[in-house]
């Protein structure tokens, strides 16, 4: 009974310990548009999910990029383990990364407790034990429960409470493509017999610093006198390709992203004769290449405006005749201007 007694009170003593509700100190030291050390604290709470722990020393740092484009860096130290150094996009994904890593660890402390049970103190040789006897004959000696009789077999540890999908990323995870819509609003000149303005639509992907997207393009009709009353109206449609290289100044969202892009179309110019003797429509083939600059301001981790300035240059030139009477030509080089409204996905490929 004795030694039963002792592995009671060793099983009672450590399951206290372990579910005492002690708070994890943060040490955070971190610039000012981080996530804040609560933050942190709430986010391991979030992945330990109930789990009690004891008390644990956190100590993490995240220094700031040196240079526009480079990475995030954090140290890390949970307890007495060592420091531990990652790399991230942001600050944000940093403060997460560091508290998935103190989740997983206070979650194995705890587990490994769970499995340890202390030694019952071995009796000393002729040492003389005192053994209650029952003072009424007919007393019923006091149950032992089941559990204390005899040493509890460790139960396997279940599932850490810890997604695989929140384990962290290391600095040579490759980066996460995002998709790309968006709308444009444009205006061109000189290139084409009559000036116009046109709507179209982009959809892509960027990864990193690029950024490669399939582009439409219908310019409106646009009406050129020729002779008298005589007139021809233009109309331009547009497919092309369009390989982009950006520059992200700042951290998204209040970004501030120049461009550099490489432009390749191709399409159908119409011309048709209005108040003519014979109208006639004519078709011809429109191929052009060129480039473009511009900006985007990115007020929202999923919103981007930009403004940019297109110089294409037609491959095929074309004379255009109303009746007899010559309505234009196709010049040397054609300018552009665009407003685009642009949404961006956050991510459509996880890094593994």
């Amino acid at each position: 009974m004795l030694r039963s007694g002792f592995i009671v009170l060793g099983v009672t003593l450590a399951t206290a310990l372990r579910l005492a509700p002690e708070a994890i100190a943060i040490t955070w030291d971190a610039p000012a548009s981080c996530p804040d050390a609560e933050y942190l604290r709430q986010r391991i709470s979030e992945h330990l999910r109930g789990v009690e722990v004891e008390a644990t020393d956190v100590r993490a740092r995240v220094l700031a990029p040196a240079v526009a484009g480079a990475r995030w860096r954090l140290q890390l130290a949970i307890g007495d383990e060592g420091q531990r150094e990652l790399e991230g996009e942001s600050c944000a994904a940093l403060a997460d990364a560091a508290a998935v890593m103190v989740a997983i660890s206070l979650n194995a402390a705890a587990q490994a407790a769970e499995l340890t049970i202390p030694e019952p103190p071995p009796e000393a040789p002729g040492s003389d034990v005192v053994r209650a006897e029952p003072s009424e004959p007919d007393a019923v000696p006091a149950a032992v429960p089941a559990s204390a009789a005899a040493p509890a077999e460790p139960a396997e540890p279940g599932p850490s409470p810890i997604d695989d999908d929140d384990a962290v990323r290391s600095s040579s995870a490759g980066r996460p493509l995002q998709a790309v819509l968006g709308v444009t609003t444009a205006a061109h000149g000189v290139g084409l017999p009559a000036p116009g303005v046109g709507l179209g639509g982009r959809v892509g992907v960027r990864w990193g610093p690029l950024v490669v997207a399939l582009v439409g393009t219908h310019w409106f009709r646009r009406e050129r006198p020729v002779v008298g009353e005589v007139a021809a109206r233009y109309r331009l449609s547009t497919a092309g390709l369009e390989p982009c290289g950006v520059l992200a100044l700042g951290r998204s969202p209040r970004a501030f992203e120049p461009f550099a892009c490489g432009v390749a179309e191709v399409g159908v110019l119409r011309a048709e004769g209005v108040r003519a003797v014979s109208p006639k429509l004519q078709r011809h083939p429109w191929v052009g290449l060129g480039a473009g600059v511009g900006a985007a301001w990115v007020p929202r981790a999923w919103l981007a405006v930009s403004l940019r300035v297109d110089v294409v240059a037609p491959l095929l030139g074309r004379q255009f005749v109303i009746g007899s009477a010559s309505a234009g030509a196709v010049g040397p080089v054609d300018a552009r201007g665009a407003i685009t409204l642009e949404l961006r996905v956050p991510r459509i490929v996880r890094s593994r």
